[in-house]
């Protein structure tokens, strides 16, 4: 399948997921913000991503915007992308964590573990997480990146 494809179809899961988000916290008429996703794919096939992390922000806040606020109330340069990879490191740890905890588990208990395994994850000999084969993850942008 061609490339476009694939861009089509993460730019489209992401865009539906934020459309599907309640309208508290989202731009009104006049704003703007850049969204951010990062989808995951396991092989070729791009019917079967998953999206993994979602996140809107904006470069930086004005001069203006600062000195009138209250020292420590607002978030200077929070980046979409930023908080988007924010999000995937919180989930792949966590996820790393439960492939470790899966292998240490066995018997009866080991049952329970296999249906919370990540399945895009091993545990090496050497207790380092690695990807399975064929995962790639794919980071989306409404707007380019600045620097």
């Amino acid at each position: 399948m061609p490339q476009h494809g694939l861009e089509e179809a993460v730019a489209r899961l992401c865009l539906q997921r934020y459309k599907k988000l309640p309208k508290k916290g989202k731009p009104i008429s006049g704003q703007w913000t850049v969204l951010a996703g990062l989808v995951m794919q396991q092989g070729e096939d791009i019917s079967n991503l998953e999206l993994i992390s979602l996140a809107t922000g904006t470069k930086c806040l004005s001069g203006e915007e600062r000195l009138q606020s209250v020292k420590g109330t607002l978030l200077n340069d929070c980046h979409a992308e930023v908080l988007v990879r924010r999000g995937f490191l919180n989930w792949f740890l966590n996820q790393a964590k439960l492939s470790a905890a899966e292998k240490q588990l066995v018997g009866a208990d080991n049952q329970l573990a296999a249906a919370k395994k990540p399945y895009f994850l091993q545990i090496q000999q050497n207790g380092k997480v690695k990807l399975q084969d064929g995962v790639k993850f794919h980071l989306y942008s409404s707007h380019p990146p600045c620097g």
